[in-house]
């Protein structure tokens, strides 16, 4: 029995499906690899680069998901494929450049990171994703002050970032121990200048900290100001009436200045 042309055309079509089918699953097509299903994320800490409302390209918002996916599930080259391609389908697409500053943060590269957050900031210089990953690459290079900076800024962009405060917090108590250490340090070798700086930099950090000003109105008395160690160590008194060490501190300044009855 001879076929219709319709019932030929039919079955040619049905054949070919078969065929697309058939390579796709044995990997000779161009098919792409679909993205693993949602787990729970290897990255937690990563901030996810949304796309702002104005920056309208919907094929590369889709690649980029899918890079997030793959970066999640701990798969950084199929990440790194996928945000590559949504660049390529719109080269103006920044939070695909930020995708793979995490991507390469993901790999512990954290001066390619920061290569690709800048790229990102270049085009935003606001955007809060891009921020956050640079203050990640920068504290993994134990740049804590500009890490700081760099989440602040984040948080400034955007409020909602909670998770970021308690990072913050946590980066300004270090890098106060830090400073206090290299102002101890330099006033122990007689560096009276650059203690005093480091003092009131700390100072700066944390405003209501009572032993700070008592250490720099050490750091005062030692230099030979009697009138700035007083007047420091008057406000340590001041924020911790209770301090034993500040009390003995404004006596020997008093004695100093041969002043016996305050």
């Amino acid at each position: 029995m001879r076929l219709r042309p319709a019932d030929a055309a039919a079955r040619r079509l049905a054949a070919g499906a078969l065929l697309t089918a058939a390579l796709s699953l044995f990997g000779c097509g161009p098919a792409r690899v679909a993205p693993p299903a949602p787990v729970a994320p290897k990255y937690p800490e990563f901030v996810f680069p949304a796309a702002p409302a104005t920056v309208a390209a919907p094929g590369a918002i889709d690649r980029q998901q899918a890079g997030w996916n793959f970066l999640q599930a701990g798969d950084t080259r199929a990440a790194e494929k996928e945000f590559n391609a949504a660049l390529k389908q719109s080269p103006g697409f920044y939070p695909a450049e930020a995708a793979l500053g995490y991507a390469a943060l993901a790999r512990k590269d954290a001066s390619a990171a920061i290569g690709h957050f800048e790229k990102a900031l270049s085009q935003n210089g606001a955007y809060a994703p891009a921020l956050a990953g640079k203050g990640d690459a920068l504290l993994s290079q134990n740049h804590l002050d500009l890490a700081l900076r760099a989440f602040e800024d984040a948080l400034s962009a955007d409020p909602t970032l909670q998770a970021l405060r308690a990072r913050v917090d946590v980066l300004k108590f270090r890098t106060a121990q830090q400073d206090i250490a290299s102002a101890r340090k330099a006033a122990d070798e007689g560096h009276f200048d650059e203690a005093r700086k480091l003092y009131q930099e700390a100072i700066a950090a944390s405003p209501q900290s009572a032993f700070l000003y008592r250490e720099l109105a050490a750091v005062d008395q030692k230099s030979g100001d009697a009138t700035s160690a007083l007047a420091h160590a008057e406000r340590a008194g001041t924020l911790d009436p209770s301090d034993a060490r500040t009390q003995v501190l404004i006596g020997q300044i008093y004695e100093s200045q041969r002043q016996w009855a305050k």
